[in-house]
């Protein structure tokens, strides 16, 4: 069984709209970045990489006012919980885009696991985001392209990654976006990338009948609905058990499943 220590990787603002679609526009809002570390007791595997050093997150991405303390890089992030970037064998990423994937080539005894309809689109995004993926059409070197002898696609369906980790295909707020059902001793928890970015979409609006309001930045509205759906399902309806990309929330607990 697998044990989830999110990982504190820096500070970013930005519109609450962005965050929970067409509310609260024009308040803006602090949140976290996050990166979430897995352990059974042998093997060390990272979900996301963070954003990049502080220097070149704000240079390219001002929008968001990134803050990366010392203690917020990866590398210390990762300490404080007993493990080097060195020992990290497995970084799975939810989707490519920077704040996500900007930490890559530090782990340079990883294998990465993507989806191969992330990657393609990651190549030749839409020019709106080439940004967001830090793309070679504005001069940038993407973080994946460094470690592409070591960067595995996988197709985008359930399938077992590892013993215990099982990806979901959960398209919508990039086209190849998944999500990471991880069987720990309090059962299934799923770490949801950007398809949840805030405890808030899963909480919805009863009184308009809305079972979700999702996060304000996609591609496909009806596929990151139908997203949210599927991993609500195979949390077992147990939205404790959904671990959102962008809330400060998930640091009420040192790891999942809580200590008792």
């Amino acid at each position: 069984m697998w044990t989830i220590y999110p990982l504190d990787v820096g500070d970013a603002e930005q519109d609450a709209s962005e965050m929970i679609f067409r509310r609260r526009m024009g308040e803006r809002r602090t949140e976290r970045f996050i990166a979430w570390y897995l352990t059974d007791g042998t093997a060390h595997v990272l979900v996301d990489t963070g954003p990049p050093e502080e220097a070149h997150s704000r240079a390219w991405h001002p929008y968001n006012n990134p803050r990366i303390s010392e203690q917020q890089q990866i590398a210390n992030a990762l300490t404080r919980h007993g493990v080097r970037l060195d020992e990290i064998g497995l970084v799975i990423l939810t989707h490519l885009h920077w704040d996500h994937a900007g930490n890559m080539p530090l782990f340079r005894h990883a294998d990465f696991v993507v989806s191969r309809e992330e990657l393609t689109y990651a190549i030749d995004p839409c020019p709106i985001h080439y940004v967001a993926y830090e793309a070679t059409q504005i001069g940038l070197t993407p973080a994946f392209l460094p470690v592409m002898p070591r960067l595995r696609t996988i197709s985008l369906r359930e399938q077992a990654i590892a013993e215990g980790l099982v990806a979901l295909p959960t398209p919508g707020h990039t086209p190849g976006s998944i999500s990471l059902v991880v069987a720990t001793a309090a059962g299934p928890y799923v770490i949801a990338g950007d398809a949840v970015s805030c405890y808030e979409n899963l909480e919805g609006d009863p009184a308009k009948k809305l079972r979700y309001l999702p996060t304000g930045i996609f591609t496909d509205l009806l596929a990151l609905w139908n997203s949210m759906g599927l991993i609500e399902a195979k949390a077992e309806f147990r939205r404790d058990h959904i671990l959102p990309a962008h809330d400060s929330r998930v640091f009420r607990h040192r790891a999942y499943p809580p200590a008792a």
